[in-house]
Formats: structure tokens, C-alpha cells, sequence
């Protein structure tokens, strides 16, 4: 079993670094789940230690030209990440993003005018840095080590080493504010400070309010129309029903 152990591993060594055998530098330990898409690999350096997913969905990396994308030690970037480096994108050491996220330097071209070249802006991502899932980080933003960004916000500007932020735009979180999880790939690998959550009540079942439907008063009656039967009982077969008049006959031959 260990022998097959090693011979795995070794086959998910050569693989992990076959996808990324254009980049300028790429350090031991490297893990590689799926098939990632790498472009301008020249201008990427990756350190030790490092993980990537893109299992489920798929992950891609992306330098143009003369940009740059520095990846520190004991990163991990989930599932359906897109990184994207028209200048320059900085990743901390420790740094874990979470799955769907995005960091984008540049806005690709002009609002008004698409053919015209977008503007751009470093990236600098500190140390530790938490990420959650479908998190957008535009360009010019510059994160703290150990800040926490929580899920599906949106980031621009500066945040604070530390700083806990979320919503779109991003903002600050008070002080003492119920901790809010981060969804990432690998179960428990973000540790966040819950002292502060309140703790939920749920009813046990005996106390679980009726969810059904009350029952509706009847109506007033209308003139000429059958009175309305209790939903309880079932209708004689043999009933007619209320009497409905005749049509009047009409003699063809008169015409």
C-alpha cells in the first residue's frame, strides 16, 4: 500500500506541474486538483506548498503581456478561480481564497468606449488573507494581512491588516458583529471567531406553528346558485345536480 501510495503521488506531481510547466517558477509541494487553464505563464511565479482546485469547475490563471503574478508559499485557491494579471497581482503567503472568486487588475477596455484600452491597477493581497467564495477584488485594491472577506462581496480600495469586511461594496463590519461564514473547498480549512454569534432557537416539533392552511370561512350566498357542498362529503352518484332550464327550440323550417 505504501508503494502505491508514492507511485500516486508522484504520477499527481508530474501532473500538477505538467499544467503548469510554462510558468517562470513553480515551488515544491505542488498540488493540483483537475485541469486548470494557465495563459502568459512567463509571467507567473508560484512558491511552495502551493494548492489549486479546479475540479467541478475549472480554475484559470492569466498574465498579458508584461504583467506579473506572484503567488507566496501555502496559498490555496478553490474551484472556479479566475485570476487575471494585466500589471501586477500579489498573493501573501498563507493567503486561502475561497471557490469563484475573481481579482482582475484591469478593466479590459473602456466603459464608453469598448475599443479603447481599459485602465488598470496592482492587486497586492497581504499575508494570511481570508477569501470567500464568489468574491470580486478590482483592480487598485490593496487587502491587509490577515483581513477576512466574506462571501460574494465586492472589493475596491484599501482594507485595513485585520479588518473584516463584506456586502457590495465591501465595508467595514462593526464591532462585535455575528462572525459570518466563509464558504471555501476544503471544509474547515478558514477559522473565524464565532464567540460573538447569538445562538439560534429552533422549535422542537411540538412547538412548530400549524402550517397549514386555515380554513376559509364561507362566503355569502348567491342568489340562484346551489349552496356550496361540504368538502367532507362526497356527491351521490345518482344526484342530477340543480336543475338547469331547457334551451328553447328553434324551428329550422321558418327560415
Amino acid at each position: 500500500m505504501r508503494v502505491r501510495e508514492q507511485i500516486r503521488a508522484a504520477v499527481d506531481s508530474w501532473r500538477a506541474r505538467h499544467w503548469l510547466r510554462s510558468c517562470a517558477h513553480v515551488g515544491a509541494g505542488l498540488v493540483i486538483e483537475g485541469k486548470p487553464t494557465i495563459g502568459g505563464g512567463e509571467g507567473i511565479r508560484i512558491g511552495e506548498r502551493f494548492y489549486l482546485r479546479s475540479i467541478v469547475s475549472p480554475s484559470h490563471m492569466y498574465t498579458g503581456y508584461g504583467g506579473t503574478l506572484e503567488i507566496g508559499d501555502d496559498v490555496i485557491i478553490g474551484h472556479g478561480a479566475a485570476i487575471t494579471a494585466y500589471k501586477h497581482v500579489r498573493i501573501g503567503s498563507g493567503t486561502r481564497i475561497g471557490p469563484h472568486a475573481t481579482i482582475l487588475d484591469t478593466d479590459f477596455h473602456g466603459v464608453s468606449d469598448r475599443a479603447a484600452p481599459g485602465k488598470t491597477g496592482a492587486i497586492v493581497i497581504g499575508r494570511g488573507v481570508l477569501i470567500g467564495s464568489h468574491v470580486i477584488v478590482l483592480r487598485g485594491t490593496v487587502i491587509g494581512d490577515g483581513a477576512v472577506i466574506g462571501a460574494g462581496s465586492l472589493v475596491s480600495g484599501k482594507v485595513p491588516p485585520g479588518a473584516r469586511v463584506s456586502g457590495v461594496p465591501a465595508r467595514t463590519e462593526a464591532a462585535g458583529a455575528p462572525a459570518r461564514e466563509l464558504h471555501t473547498n476544503a471544509g474547515t480549512m478558514t477559522q473565524i471567531d464565532t464567540s460573538a454569534t447569538q445562538p439560534i432557537h429552533r422549535p422542537i416539533p411540538s412547538e412548530e406553528p400549524n402550517r397549514g392552511i386555515p380554513p376559509q370561512p364561507a362566503g355569502p350566498a348567491i342568489p340562484g346558485s346551489p349552496e356550496r357542498p361540504d368538502p367532507g362529503e362526497r356527491p351521490n352518484p345518482g344526484d342530477p345536480g340543480p336543475d338547469v332550464p331547457e334551451p328553447p327550440e328553434v324551428d329550422l323550417r321558418a327560415r
